[in-house]
């Protein structure tokens, strides 16, 4: 093959042990929150996720787009090109690191202030490192589902994801402490980048000359994603800016943990749109318009048979999961679990990677700042009005607005009608089927009223679960190939 032709990699190639990484790195991370709540007190925990929104915020913007240039421009490069763009790529993350946590430290004093957190303030230099660490994962994450390297990168996930949460060992027995804490995780932060740089070298290569040859439709296209990451980054997190400034770090603490998608809803839509995004943009690049959709259609319903249960479980159980969760003591995030449930039906796919996937930055920018503007508006609207809450409604309102607007492009960009863009009737009686089935199982409650919440929940979950997975076998909704692919994945006979 020519060396200015671009690559393509095997076909969904070791998608579905990434996706299980995924699904193992969200449920460990769920498992590090439900940990630490009970091990450092209301207020440490409240500056943490504090720290944690504005590290979203910092992460969408001061990057530069470039995770996700990096895995368009590599995935769709030639072989000599490829080595120029990961080394490129990893020398302006570097920097860029530096930068953002240079930029924290110098307005850690005006951070605490507008949070009325001192702790922001106090530990500012450990989170300082924390982003300067943190930052360049995010290209390493790029280039290996670029560079078709999935296994790879589910083992390397899966690791991690363990031995973050084993830090916690160190907090018990050093004392329950957002310090303890802070000192643990950029121990850890150091030694993942330190072997995360050994394997990004290793397939890069080091190809130094004419590096910044040919940077400028890269540099051009990272633009695009940072106006769009600008707008996003702060549409993901203006509700909890809301909620930090009108009330205290003990208040917004059981909003942040019932604010927020349950791992499962955004890890394996991501995931997987992050492994498929490569094979798409060649689809896309080529006009073979029906293996495009073929490829997405098919991803689409997996997940939508994955996903949606969970909607039920949400709106008839939201209580019930954040008191075994984090406790009574945050039962106040219960209601704002329920509003961001009902944001559910869109998380079949990110459908603004599909967007970028397509070459449409542009779309991507106009839309983000369009939903930044009407969760803005609604969100503060909110909150004067009807309180703590309120902000969950702006999100709610700006992903429908915003997701439709990315549908629109999508249907516009392949040229093809609605009916043609999704699966529609395939993921209605998914939808159908679980939140009848999760109506159903509240029969449950009439045996369970008197149990504690744990025990009661599990109850549910497991008649839920049957009568679902009955549905599912019965309307014939998994195919023998999914089933097989699921066990050859796994290692089962």
């Amino acid at each position: 093959m020519p060396e200015d032709t671009p690559q393509s990699e095997p076909r969904a190639g070791g998608t579905f042990a990434y996706l299980v990484s995924n699904v193992i790195e969200g449920a460990f991370a769920l498992l590090f929150t439900i940990i630490l709540v009970r091990l450092i007190s209301q207020h440490d925990f409240g500056a943490w996720r504090q720290f944690i929104s504005l590290f979203f915020i910092g992460s969408s913007i001061l990057v530069f787009g470039l995770p996700k240039s990096l895995l368009y421009f590599y995935s769709t490069a030639g072989t000599t090109e490829r080595s120029r763009i990961a080394i490129r790529s990893l020398i302006l993350i570097l920097l860029l690191s530096l930068f953002s946590a240079a930029l924290f430290f110098s307005i850690r004093g005006f951070i605490a202030d507008a949070y009325s957190s001192p702790a922001l303030s106090t530990y500012a230099g450990l989170f300082s490192l924390y982003l300067l660490l943190y930052f360049p994962l995010l290209i390493f994450q790029s280039l290996l589902i670029a560079a078709g390297r999935r296994r790879q990168l589910a083992i390397w996930k899966t690791a991690f994801a363990v031995t973050r949460l084993s830090t916690l060992l160190y907090v018990y027995l050093a004392g329950g402490t957002l310090l303890n804490l802070l000192v643990i995780l950029v121990v850890h932060q150091a030694l993942q980048l330190a072997v995360s740089l050994i394997i990004y070298l290793r397939i890069s290569g080091f190809r130094v000359s004419g590096l910044w040859s040919g940077s400028a439709p890269q540099m051009r296209y990272s633009s695009h994603v940072t106006l769009q990451s600008i707008a996003g980054g702060f549409m993901r997190e203006v509700d909890k800016i809301l909620v930090s400034v009108h009330y205290t770090p003990e208040r917004f603490a059981p909003y942040a943990v019932g604010a927020r998608e349950l791992p499962l809803i955004d890890l394996i839509p991501y995931a997987v749109g992050d492994a498929i995004t490569p094979e798409l943009s060649n689809f896309h690049l080529k006009k073979q318009i029906s293996d495009f959709l073929d490829l997405w259609h098919r991803w689409l319903k997996r997940i939508s048979i994955v996903i949606y249960p969970l909607l039920g479980l949400i709106i008839f159980q939201h209580r019930q999961i954040i008191t075994v969760l984090y406790t009574a003591d945050y039962v106040e995030g219960a209601i704002p679990l329920l509003i961001f449930g009902l944001i559910i039906p869109l998380r079949l796919t990110s459908f603004q990677q599909i967007v970028l996937a397509m070459n449409q930055s542009r779309a991507v920018v106009i839309g983000s700042i369009m939903g930044l503007v009407i969760n803005l508006i609604i969100g503060y609207a909110a909150i004067r009005t009807i309180g703590i809450v309120g902000p969950a409604f702006g999100v709610l309102i700006a992903e429908w607005i915003l997701n439709s607007f990315y549908l629109s492009r999508i249907r516009r960009g392949l040229e093809i009608r609605w009916r043609e863009l999704l699966p529609w009737r395939f993921l209605i009686r998914v939808m159908a089927l679980a939140l009848i089935t999760a109506g159903l199982a509240t029969v449950s409650g009439f045996v369970t009223q008197d149990w504690s919440p744990l025990p009661a929940l599990i109850a549910y979950g497991i008649l839920f679960g049957i009568l679902y997975l009955a549905g599912v076998r019965l309307l014939k909704l998994v195919g023998v190939d999914d089933l097989s692919k699921l066990k050859k994945t796994l290692g089962l006979k």
